[in-house]
């Protein structure tokens, strides 16, 4: 059994400046694996990953096997956008696990740079059910500043190899949320999902990613995951990833890239998505009762209620 089904805490070490990719803090999802006693911790290495487990609190052997965990999660991945991952050129991937604090389970993704050295992070707080690990591997892929671009990447790779409980699904369908921003006036045009981080309902504290708007927060999240899985859908990974590339020269290309403006690629998803909600009626209608009664806890309470892979809308 996989020791998650997955999101961090960024960090400065030493005197070392970090490149930041921001990500938010996200609720714990309780998986059914749990950490073996609490001696032990230390190093794993796998292929693509060095993991460090940062509490000490892991055996070898617990240890070992979340990194096998973690290197098979990261292949189907990789697989996924078929683009290998180069650790001679690029050096291992950095993964360090520390346990939740606060009930929060989270990754964060981040680019270290200090002299000459580069270093990919992934950090993992709540390693007994990590939330969005998939999401942040594909950053590690394909890293950006374009908050947009990596969310609706990262997401849909989530919701094929991950924790089908992490937030933005938070163990429902994105595609039956959706049509609920549209209904309760929440939805927030494509448009304005603008690159930087405070366009996304969060901010910063000490250089440290935090929710300011979690209503927006969610409603923005759930968008780009939807429209990155209608865009995959729709013209296939390649296109997707050749999009990605043309993003690094020139801002956005969508019509250069899809044959499509923004508004038009945007009319387009909104139709499948109405679609979705119109074949499933009872999950719109469960999630709308859900964000009606508390926008900012709606993805709470639908985790805690889809924790057993249950549908407490059937």
């Amino acid at each position: 059994m996989r020791p998650w089904k997955k999101e961090g805490e960024l960090m400065k070490r030493g005197n070392k400046a970090a490149v930041l990719f921001p990500v938010i803090l996200l609720p714990v999802f309780l998986g059914l694996w749990m950490p073996e006693p609490l001696h032990g911790g230390g190093k794993a290495e796998t292929e693509h990953f060095v993991v460090n487990d940062l509490d000490g609190r892991l055996t070898g052997e617990a240890l070992e096997r979340f990194a096998a965990d973690a290197e098979a999660e990261f292949s189907k991945v990789v697989d996924f956008w078929s683009l290998p991952c180069n650790t001679e050129e690029n050096g291992k991937i950095l993964l360090e696990l520390k346990r939740a604090q606060g009930g929060k389970s989270f990754t964060v993704f981040q680019i270290e740079t200090g002299g000459e050295e580069t270093r990919r992070v992934l950090r993992v707080q709540g390693i007994e059910s990590p939330q969005e690990l998939a999401h942040k591997m594909t950053h590690a892929l394909f890293p950006t500043g374009d908050k947009l671009i990596r969310n609706m990447m990262g997401i849909p790779t989530e919701t094929r190899f991950g924790n089908p409980g992490s937030f933005p699904m938070c163990g429902c369908d994105l595609d039956a949320w959706v049509p609920v921003l549209i209904k309760t006036g929440d939805y927030i045009p494509l448009s304005e999902l603008r690159p930087e981080h405070e366009e996304w309902g969060m901010t910063f504290k000490d250089k440290t990613p935090s929710v300011s708007d979690r209503k927006k927060q969610h409603a923005s999240y759930i968008e780009a995951g939807s429209f990155g899985s209608f865009l995959i859908r729709r013209f296939g990974i390649e296109k997707v990833k050749a999009f990605y590339q043309a993003s690094l020269r020139h801002p956005r290309p969508w019509k250069k890239i899809f044959g499509l403006d923004l508004a038009g690629l945007e009319a387009e998803w909104l139709k499948t998505v109405s679609d979705f909600a119109r074949e499933n009626a009872a999950q719109a209608a469960f999630l709308e009762t859900l964000w009606k009664k508390n926008p900012a806890r709606a993805c709470y309470e639908a985790q805690d209620l889809t924790r057993k892979g249950d549908k407490p809308w059937r």
